[in-house]
């Protein structure tokens, strides 16, 4: 499914998924127009899902970080929509 190329270039994105396309391919050792092809396709595909920000929280004001495990109702479908919908509500939810 992946060769060496993509690889690299995933390598590359997650190491800095804000860097130009023109970097990217330099740093993956590939020309520009190879990569766009490239990133286009693992785009299409669904191997590359979007950009994540990564939010230092505490510079907001955030001076505690939680971790939650939830166990939710296995025979009800919507469980965990329903569950994500809920928590999007709370506004000191912020992940």
């Amino acid at each position: 499914m992946l060769d060496d190329i993509d690889r690299r270039l995933l390598r590359q994105l997650q190491n800095d998924p804000s860097a130009s396309l023109q970097a990217l391919a330099a740093r993956a050792g590939v020309g520009a127009a190879l990569a766009t092809r490239r990133i286009d396709r693992m785009r299409q595909s669904g191997v590359l899902r979007g950009q994540n920000a990564r939010i230092d929280w505490t510079r907001l004001g955030y001076a505690v970080l939680v971790s939650l495990r939830f166990t939710l109702d296995k025979t009800r479908r919507n469980a965990f929509d329903e569950f994500l919908a809920a928590a999007r509500e709370v506004p000191e939810v912020t992940e």
